[in-house]
């Protein structure tokens, strides 16, 4: 009796480690952030028509977006995933010493004029660490590739009260993406991240960077400040556009 009481702490002993790697292996790692970010635009936009210009025309200026992002890092050979809703929205009232054409309108000049512009998108990201990455370079460096599906909510209207000109374009658009995204940890509360997101077809392109310095404050909670940047190009279905934003950024999230 006395030897099989030794055998059974001994052989748990020895299945512990069995016990606790597969444990490991099933792990899900979660990283959700809510971020705020302050946005310059410039560029030109147009629908039917020639382009007008954002600051000019249009007198957009800086405004506030916000962003929700998730990642999970999953067990074994699966993907991982990751998802990102950010918002942006511009308004504001105008008006041209010339009159302009924007959809079938014709509006007039020295008339003020209400304008919207929304470009909300939505991505769900699939994609992999280089194999042994981290490992090799203890726990430094990662570099990770992947697909990236972007929903873009595009909605442009300009309303001109005096003359009663209305006119609005609004398109759904999915945007097939690659993903490329690096993480350089120098010391351990102290993360370097770049992320980069982009299609090119023929004269057409959506590109996507954000950079970031990531602190972790607490065992699982950890800020952040970065700067983004977007270009889009765009020539179809009657709309044509050359935009770009870009502003700096902040995050408070946490890491599981």
């Amino acid at each position: 009796m006395i030897k099989k009481l030794r055998i059974i702490p001994i052989a748990t002993l020895l299945t512990l480690p069995f016990f606790i790697r597969s444990s490991n292996l099933l792990a899900i790692g979660v990283e959700a952030a809510l971020g705020l970010a302050q946005i310059s635009p410039k560029g030109q936009l147009g629908y039917k028509s020639d382009g007008l210009d954002l600051k000019n025309d249009l007198n957009y200026g800086k405004v506030l977006s916000y962003n929700a992002r998730v990642k999970l890092d999953l067990p074994l050979f699966l993907p991982n995933i990751y998802f990102l809703a950010t918002p942006l929205r511009f308004e504001e009232i105008g008006s041209k010493t010339i009159g302009f054409q924007f959809g079938d309108n014709a509006f007039t000049s020295n008339q003020s004029y209400t304008t919207k512009l929304q470009l909300d998108h939505y991505d769900t990201a699939l994609y992999y660490g280089i194999p042994l990455l981290e490992t090799a370079t203890i726990d430094k460096l990662n570099i990770e590739f992947g697909i990236n599906t972007r929903l873009l909510d595009f909605s442009a209207a300009i309303d001109q009260p005096a003359s009663g000109l209305a006119q609005s374009k609004r398109q759904l658009l999915p945007v097939p993406m690659g993903l490329v995204m690096l993480q350089f940890r120098p010391v351990k509360k102290i993360n370097v991240e770049a992320e980069f997101r982009g299609i090119q077809i023929l004269n057409n392109h959506y590109y996507d960077a954000i950079g970031r310095l990531k602190y972790r404050i607490l065992k699982v909670l950890f800020v952040d400040v970065g700067y983004k940047y977007q270009s889009i190009i765009i020539d179809q279905s009657d709309i044509k556009a050359n935009l770009q934003f870009g502003g700096p950024t902040f995050e408070l999230g946490a890491e599981f």
